[in-house]
This record gives C-alpha cells, structure tokens and sequence, in this order.
C-alpha cells in the first residue's frame, strides 16, 4: 500500500505531468484525432482516431476508440471551441433554453473541468435592440508566462452597418475566474468576420478575423489576442483574399492559414487555395501552399476541405469536410478517403497528444457502465 501511494503521489505531482507533457510535445508522437459527434438523442459517446503521418492512411490503419464525453444530456449540443496542448474546450448548447455549458476535457485521462458562467454586459445603445442578436465567438489556448490555460469570449453589438461596442472576457483555469479586458479594437470601424465563430490559437495568442465595410479596408485582417499581456495586434491577410464572405481563418502544421473557400452559387469561384504565414507575424512571408481545383475535387468534398495536419513527408494533408477525413496529394493532386468504421455523420475535429493535464479533475461517467 506505501509503494501504491508513493507512486499516486509521483504521478499527481506538477513536476512529474509538467515532464510527461514535455516529453509527449518534444517527441513529436504519433497524434490522435478526436471527433467530436455535435449531437445526438441517446446517451452518447465520442470516437477518436489514431493518424499514422508518414503515409496515406489504408483502411487497415484506422482503429477508432470510442470515448465518452463529459456531458451526456440529450438535448444539448456540442461544439468545438479550440483545443490546446492536448485539452479541449467544448460548449454545450441546450436546444430547448439557450443555455449553454463549458467544459475543459483531457480525454486521454477522462478528466474535465466546468467552467464557470458569465453574464453579457450589454452597451446601453444596444439594449433595446432585441430582434439582433451579438456575435459571439470563443477561443482556447495557452499563457507559458504565467502557465495557465484560458478561455476567451468575444461579443460583438452591430446595429444596422455600425458597430456599436464589444465585450472580451478572459477566463483563467489558474485562478478559476473571468474577468473583463480591453475591447476590440474598432478604431477602422471593423467588425468580426462572417465565419469566424472561434478564434485560432497560435504561439500565445488567439486570433480572429475582422473587415470593415469601407473600400478602403475591406480585405480582412487578422487580430490577435495575447493571452498573456492582453494586449491586440493587427496584421493583413493575403491580397488575394477579398472576397470576404469566403475566407476561413485556420492553423496547422505550426502556421497560421487563411483558406478561400469554394462557394456553389458564386461560379467565379472554382477553386480553393490556402495561404500560410511563414514566419509568424510578417506580412511579407504569406505563401500559397497549395490549390484544389474544382474539377480534382471529391464530390462530397466541393464546398471546402479543413486543413486538420501534415504527414511527416509533409507530401500530403489531412483535410475534414463534411463527415468526412481525406489525405490530399500536393503532386498527384489526388484525394484518398480515409475510411473509418462507425463515425458519426456530423463531428468537429481535435488534435490530440496524451498528457496528464486536469488529474485533478472531475472523472467522466460512462452511461453504460
């Protein structure tokens, strides 16, 4: 019984799980996609994928585990927020009140944490506005100043074509507590992208893209959060990217991305390029990393293809659309589906590397033990 409890305490000690996670990020490992089902009306459980990067995936090579989530409420559905070094923040949105749940899960341990609510403060020229709803976007990621996981809310209050406030909220895992920062930056009259909905973590910092409605700052840019001074920077996407309706801020492979996503009824449009941000932060180093044609498209994946990771050759990417995983060939410029038994039709995608972060937790109940 001693050696049993000297060992609980090595493992639960900070020391021992900050080194774990260190040696997991440091190898490189083999990483685990986890597909995260958004709804369902039966107690429910969640299938995670296990992706060899060296080669193009065969159907023998997929193995899915399936794991269950930290809520299980039938009328609630779940939503993606961000994921970071392995943890991965979720919110649950009842059909039936509007309200909403967030958790904080290590699905490799099965431990979560809630995090607590916070009210909007609605601006006093808004308030009567009722038949509009803000636009509300979240983020996750994390401070290595002060080694601390965070999650960040951002509302945004347009009436008519202006923008009237905005309301950032941070919350801290450290000290489990919100508190309010400053706004967005509105100085250019800009306001949050059409399909932003999260903010992408990347190099301590969440970022979200924001245009304006003038000509003169139409392109859309990127503005980002750092998470451990709280302070906004500012930088432009590619040129190319004006329409703006149909660019999808994304990070993989360690670059910030932006990808122009096909759109059916818009014709002009038939292919889809994504950008990456070579070196973080200049401008001058955006580069196209590659071009789907439309004609060298699945069918079931025209409208557009989520960059999700490199092979190790980095010859090839995985890419999500629709229910659906595919590697994508730069040269052949061919599509392979990655075939795997049981997935549920409509999920979001996480990467993830086993760690020991939240033991402290609260344990996942299985419905069916």
């Amino acid at each position: 019984m001693r050696v049993c409890k000297a060992w609980n305490d090595i493992i639960h000690s900070q020391e021992f799980i900050e080194a774990q996670h260190y040696r997991s990020m440091k190898t490189n490992g083999p990483r685990t996609i986890l597909l995260l089902k958004r709804n369902s009306y039966k107690p429910d459980k969640r299938i995670s994928l296990s992706v060899c990067f060296d080669r193009v995936v065969s159907k023998s090579d997929v193995l899915p585990v399936r794991i269950t989530q930290p809520l299980q409420h039938f009328d609630e559905k779940a939503f993606m927020v961000g994921y970071c070094n392995s943890l991965v923040c979720i919110r649950y949105s009842n059909s039936i009140s509007n309200a909403e749940t967030l958790v904080v899960w290590n699905p490799s341990i099965q431990r979560f944490k809630r995090i607590p609510f916070t009210p909007v403060e609605l601006p006093a020229e808004w308030a009567d506005n009722q038949k509009r709803f803000p636009k509300i976007a979240y983020g996750f990621g994390y401070d290595s100043i002060n080694d601390d996981y965070k999650l960040v809310r951002v509302v945004q209050f347009t009436k008519d074509d202006d923008v009237v406030g905005s309301e950032v909220k941070i919350y801290s895992i450290k000290s489990n507590s919100w508190k309010k920062v400053q706004s967005l930056p509105c100085t250019k009259g800009l306001r949050m992208y059409f399909t932003t909905s999260r903010l992408s973590y990347l190099n301590g910092a969440l970022h979200l893209l924001m245009f304006g409605l003038s000509d003169e700052n139409r392109i859309p840019v990127i503005v980002s959060l750092d998470l451990a001074t709280e302070m906004y920077d500012e930088f432009p996407t590619p040129t190319v990217c004006y329409y703006k309706k149909l660019l999808v801020l994304e990070v993989f492979g360690g670059y910030l991305g932006v990808c122009l996503r096909p759109y059916p009824p818009a014709t002009f449009i038939d292919q889809s390029d994504v950008w990456i941000m070579k070196k973080y932060g200049v401008t001058a180093t955006w580069t196209r990393l590659y071009t789907i044609e439309k004609d060298d498209m699945p069918l079931q994946t025209y409208k557009y293809c989520k960059p999700l990771l490199f092979s190790e050759t980095r010859e090839v990417v995985l890419l999500e659309r629709g229910g659906m995983l595919w590697w994508y060939d730069f040269e052949r410029k061919g599509f392979e589906m990655v075939v795997i038994p049981n997935k549920p039709r409509l999920f979001s995608t996480a990467i993830c590397a086993g760690n020991l972060l939240l033991l402290d937790g609260e344990r996942v109940i299985n419905p069916s033990q």
